[in-house]
This record gives C-alpha cells, sequence and structure tokens, in this order.
C-alpha cells in the first residue's frame, strides 16, 4: 500500500509538467487537414489549463480559413480563437498574447483597437515572446525594432547590435537586460 500511495504522489507532482506540451502529432494532424481530430485532441488538455494546447486551440480558429483553402465553408471563429488566447495568455503564454495583440490590430472579430494591441503586445513581450517585441517596437514608430527583426531572421550583424542594446541597456530605447543580450547573441539563421 506505501508503495502504491508513492508511486500516485510521484505522479500526480510530474503529471502537469508533462502536460505542459502538446504533442507533434497534434501539428500532423493539422498538416494533413484534420483540424476536427487535432480539436478533439486539444480540448481535453487545454480544459485542464495547459497553456500551449490553448494556444494551439486559438490558432485552429483563428486561422481556419487558410488552413482549409479546398473547403471554404469552414470559417475562422474569432470569438473562440480569442477566448484560447486569452486563456494561454492569462497562464504566461507570450505567443498567445502576441496573438490577441494581432486580433485587435486588425479588428480580427472585435472593433479595430490600437491601445489594445499594444497592451498584448507588450505583455507578450513581457513574457518572452519576441515577434510580440517586434510587433509593440513597430506600433511605438522605434526604429529599434527593424534591427530586432533583423536579428530575430539571423542577420549577425543585427544580432550583435541587440545583444549590445541589451548589455548597456541601450541608454535610450529599452532597459538593460543580460539574459536578453545572451540569447540574440546565440540566435541561429533561419536560412
Amino acid at each position: 500500500m506505501k508503495k502504491l500511495l508513492l508511486l500516485l504522489s510521484v505522479v500526480s507532482i510530474y503529471t502537469p509538467s508533462l502536460m505542459a506540451h502538446v504533442p507533434k502529432d497534434v501539428d500532423i494532424l493539422i498538416k494533413k487537414h484534420e483540424y476536427a481530430k487535432a480539436i478533439a485532441f486539444l480540448t481535453p488538455l487545454a480544459a485542464q489549463e495547459n497553456a500551449e494546447a490553448q494556444n494551439k486551440l486559438g490558432e485552429i480558429y483563428h486561422n481556419l480559413n487558410s488552413f482549409q483553402e479546398s473547403q471554404p465553408s469552414s470559417v475562422q471563429d474569432y470569438a473562440k480563437a480569442r477566448e484560447w488566447y486569452s486563456k494561454a495568455a492569462a497562464q504566461g503564454h507570450g505567443e498567445a498574447a502576441n496573438h490577441l495583440g494581432r486580433i485587435y490590430l486588425n479588428g480580427e472579430g472585435v472593433p479595430k483597437d490600437e491601445a489594445m494591441a499594444m497592451h498584448w503586445y507588450k505583455k507578450g513581450m513581457n513574457l518572452g515572446n519576441a515577434q510580440a517585441e517586434v510587433n509593440y517596437y513597430a506600433m511605438t514608430d522605434n526604429p529599434f525594432y527593424y534591427i530586432l527583426q533583423k536579428a530575430i531572421d539571423g542577420d549577425s550583424e543585427a544580432r550583435q547590435v541587440v545583444a549590445k542594446f541589451y548589455h548597456s541597456g541601450g541608454k535610450i530605447i529599452i532597459k538593460k537586460d543580460t539574459k536578453k543580450a545572451a540569447l540574440y547573441r546565440e540566435i541561429k539563421p533561419n536560412h
């Protein structure tokens, strides 16, 4: 009996970390245009507060038209996308916050609202999402975002500039962040 209780306590401790990621099988289902199966697989995970599953559900509902070009009767469900993104962002999922910024910036299922877009981009940026950071700086007309985007794309000179800005605090544009400085030094080119 003691062994069973020990096993159950170990499983309960490690189960949340096992739920933190979504299996690659979901991406395969999406590539095969099997969205109903992907949604059926993700929904129970998302209901258990799995932020990655919530974000992936948001992406499916947000992009359904572009996923299903051959089936134009399927349309995006921006309300469901926003619901799942909001749940994931509330748990600290930076990519979901970035998606919410795009929804508000483009007025996808909501009135266009640049202030809300900025809010979500800033939240995503603060949660470590690089694309949210680019989007945030783009909305502030800050030229730093051009350099930042080049760095994310793997431009070695831009990476060094961004790393120096984060290492020194940039004097004007950004606050000092040695972790981000190290991250930009290590970015690999996308090509």
